[in-house]
């Protein structure tokens, strides 16, 4: 006779997460149909086969660590409690009453030097880079659900709904003639709001993982990237335009455009800064390259929750230069920013790019204004 779980409430909450997940793809999954489906353009069809490719190995890859830090959590739990029944509804839900989960993973991932040295580069790449791009180009691009990116990143993989975002991109192209493509003011400050105090979180959380306030910490860095996407779901995406170039151009809309050029350049400059300081201060008491890259494969290997999230780090730094390469006209510039990015982190050269596409749309915009005068 199968026992009752003592702790439901426990099971229910890991089921309720599954549930989100699916919910999740399933608002995404019409857009990414027909991003396999139609075929307008071979160069668009063939990035999107990409970047859905892309997605597919990064979910294979964080999310096999991903299982195999629940088999451990669960393991390490049997061993520690001397429990010794068979595997049961009843005994995982004990499990998952005696540990947290999303607490224990990301106190590992952030703990060491070594370890913040990969996690900081996918929490500041979320905070300053992610979180405006997929607001910003969602709503321009008026892709439905553009939200739901966000929160699918979180709960299952940055990398993977990245990859996902990107293909839906290539589908729906860039609005760049009228004023409603252009995001408001209040969907600007709440992404400065978002970035800004993202990375003040992400600054401090190294310093808490001894402390009660880590998780609060954690949670107000989650919690600030999601107020951006609660405005574009509360008020939509455009559904007309209402404006001519020209207007565009010669109204005070394009101040919006150096307002979204500052953003990411605040973005890539702290980005930069934090991930520096944080190369120095962890290769203080290495003295070469092999020393490094071993001490990066070790700790990479350490444990399945730092297997996760590092495998998410990689696979972000394989789709930001897809991205870069793929989207537009690759020029000198880009290849350079492309291979800058082996080295500098996608957290500091995707905001440049950026910035500079930004630049080269209203740049574009004048000119076709001077020609209609």
């Amino acid at each position: 006779m199968t026992s009752i779980p003592e702790y439901p409430l426990d099971l229910s909450i890991l089921g309720s997460y599954f549930l989100l997940i699916g919910v999740l793809a399933w608002l995404i999954s019409p857009q990414l149909l027909q991003s396999f489906r139609s075929t307008s353009t071979s160069s668009s069809f063939e990035g999107r086969l990409l970047f859905l490719g892309l997605a597919g190995a990064s979910f294979i890859a964080t999310w096999s660590y991903m299982f195999a830090f629940f088999a451990h959590s669960y393991v390490t739990w049997k061993t520690y409690y001397g429990v010794e029944q068979a595997f049961s509804l009843n005994v995982m839900s004990q499990w998952l009453h005696g540990v947290t989960l999303f607490d224990d993973a990301w106190r590992t991932v952030c703990t060491g030097d070594w370890a913040w040295l990969w996690s900081i580069q996918l929490c500041t790449f979320t905070v300053a880079v992610w979180t405006p791009l997929i607001a910003i180009e969602g709503y321009r691009r008026r892709i439905p659900n553009v939200w739901a990116y966000m929160i699918f990143g979180q709960v299952v993989a940055i990398s993977t709904s990245s990859a996902l975002f990107f293909a839906v991109c290539l589908l729906y192209q860039q609005r760049k003639s009228s004023s409603s493509s252009t995001p408001s003011w209040i969907l600007i400050g709440s992404l400065y709001l978002a970035s800004i105090g993202g990375l003040a979180t992400v600054h401090r959380t190294p310093h808490l993982t001894d402390s009660d306030a880590f998780l609060p910490n954690l949670l107000i860095m989650h919690g600030l990237l999601v107020l951006p996407l609660i405005y574009l779901a509360l008020t939509g995406t455009p559904v007309s335009a209402s404006a001519t170039t020209t207007e565009q151009v010669k109204s005070p809309e394009h101040t919006k455009s150096y307002a979204i050029i500052t953003l990411y350049t605040i973005g890539s400059l702290s980005n930069i800064y934090l991930i520096s300081q944080q190369w120095m201060q962890t290769i203080t008491a290495v003295v070469t390259p092999q020393e490094i890259l071993t001490q990066l494969l070790s700790t990479f290997l350490q444990h399945p929750a730092q297997s996760s999230i590092s495998s998410d780090v990689v696979c972000v730094y394989a789709i930001s230069m897809a991205w870069m390469l793929v989207n537009g006209s690759p020029s000198i510039l880009t290849f350079s920013l492309v291979l800058l990015t082996l080295v500098l982190s996608p957290s500091v050269t995707l905001p440049v790019y950026l910035a500079l596409d930004e630049y080269r749309n209203l740049s574009t915009l004048r000119r076709l204004s001077n020609k209609t005068d």
